[in-house]
Formats: structure tokens, sequence, C-alpha cells
């Protein structure tokens, strides 16, 4: 890892107002610190982080301080993807206001720890488009069914059913540290149920299907169907065992046919 990567990422010279900053200190094992401090806005402002992500092997860490208002949703996306494929082990330090996006990487984290005085603000989405007005409408009922669907993934099992509705029809939700503790812990039991429940159906449906019983006769049961060419009286025995109907039906069939 130290010969990939011995020193300070390099800036981008298009990006260094807002360019979030990763640092690397050469040791047993590599260490990376990050600190997300802005808004989250564009992809390439991660793109040190990310790519930081990618070189990380098993024996690396990345430390990442995190106290951001939030912003994009599709750099947001950008960051988990290259977090949830890591070798390393990443660690989140959260402290102060984070809200909105902030929160969504926070609750992906692998390992975290929080200040004191940690609050998060979690609010439903804004969106911000423009085009002429079929564009804009087909636009936003894009948008926001990608949104809900996004949101209810996201804090699913961390709030409930009822409060992510509140969410999406406008009301915040402000948790501080301890709340957040709770919460996450509430989470993660609820994400351990719903692996045993996937477990137990895809062991079901591995199963080999039993056998069908057979269905049973109720009453009783018809006459049996004789062929007539096939029936002939053997004897007086034969025909008293017989019912009267099938009598009548045997002389018949004994009897040739008329052209």
């Amino acid at each position: 890892m130290k010969e990939k990567f011995n020193k300070q990422l390099a800036k981008n010279p298009f990006f260094e107002d807002n360019k979030v900053p990763v640092s690397y200190s050469p040791s047993k094992c590599g260490r990376f610190t990050v600190d997300i401090y802005d808004y989250i806005e564009s992809p390439s402002q991660f793109s040190d982080m990310i790519d930081a992500l990618g070189m990380m092997e098993q024996d690396d860490e990345m430390v990442v301080n995190l106290q951001s208002g939030g912003g994009c949703l599709s750099t947001t996306d950008t960051i988990l993807h290259a977090l949830r494929k890591t070798k390393g082990q990443v660690h989140f330090i959260a402290t102060g206001f984070n809200a909105s996006a902030a929160t969504i990487l926070l609750l992906d984290a692998p390992s975290f720890e929080l200040s004191e005085d940690f609050t998060a603000l979690i609010h439903c989405g804004s969106i911000g488009d423009s085009g002429n007005l079929n564009e804009m409408r087909q636009s936003a009922a894009f948008h926001i069914a990608r949104m809900e669907k996004l949101l209810r993934n996201t804090y699913a099992g961390f709030m409930s059913e009822k409060e992510i509705e509140d969410m999406l029809n406008g009301k915040d939700l402000l948790l501080d540290a301890n709340e957040w503790c709770e919460r996450h812990e509430q989470r993660n039991k609820w994400m351990q149920q719903e692996v045993e429940k996937f477990e137990k159906a895809a062991q079901k449906a591995l199963k080999k299907p039993s056998k069908p019983r057979k269905p049973k006769v109720k009453g009783n049961t018809p006459p049996p169907q004789y062929d007539p060419s096939e029936v002939a009286f053997k004897g007086l025995e034969d025909a008293f065992d017989m019912t009267e109907e099938e009598l009548i039906f045997m002389e018949q069939a004994k009897q040739p046919r008329q052209k």
C-alpha cells in the first residue's frame, strides 16, 4: 500500500475551493483521514476519497470526520458505492450538526462515534429542475418516485413507518447522540430479523415438494364400466352376483346388432 500511496493525494486545481482533503499517514498499515466539513455537491469533490477507498487493502484504515449540512443524493450514492466495495476498515467520527445526505452516509458507516453535542436532522429532500412544462412534469415524477424509494429503504428499521410517512410529507426529525445510537441498535436488530426471514424463505424454496396425497372419494363409488364385447356369462354363479341392472345390460350386449 505504501508503494501505491505514500504521500498526500494531489489536489485538482479546478476544485480547490471545496475539494475534500485526504491525507495519508504511512505506518505499519496505511491510515487515511478524510474531512467532510462542507455540503456534499459534485462527485469530483470526493474523487480523492473514492480513489483511496479503491486502493485500500484489508490492513488499511480510513477515518472520516463528518460535519455536513447534507447535499446531493447522487453524489452521496457515489460515495456509498465506494464505501461498500472497499477492502479496508472505515470509521466515521460525526460531530456537531449533520443533516439530510450526511445522515445517509453515517447510517452506512461500518463503525462510528459521535460527539456529545452531535445533532442529526432527517427531512424530505428537495428537487431543483428546469425545462419546458412536459420535461419538468416527467422529471418531477421520476425523481419523486426515486427519492421516496431511497428514503424508505435508507431509514427502514431506523424510523417507524409513520415517521417515514410524516417525513415524506414534510415533517423534520431531530435526534441527539443518545437517540441516534438507540435507533441505530434498533435498526441492526431489524436488519438481522430481515436476514433471518430471507434465509428461512430460501431454505423453504430449496426443499423438495412433498408428494400430493390421493384425494379421498366421498359417497358411493360409481358402478364399474363394462365393455360389451369382452363380457359374457360364465355361469349361473356369476349371474346371481350381479344386480338386476347389470343383468339386463349384459343380456342386451349379447344380442347381435342389427345392421
